[in-house]
């Protein structure tokens, strides 16, 4: 069950650091439903 997890964590982080530079390449939008801390 662990790796299961694990394995999903792995493929959001993934897709996280996919999207991050081209969310934060847009200019700042106040209500924008994708948000990064």
């Amino acid at each position: 069950m662990y790796l299961l997890i694990h394995q999903v964590y792995l493929q959001i982080q993934e897709i996280y650091l996919v999207i991050q530079p081209v969310y934060l390449a847009l200019p700042p939008v106040p209500a924008h439903p994708l948000h990064f801390d």
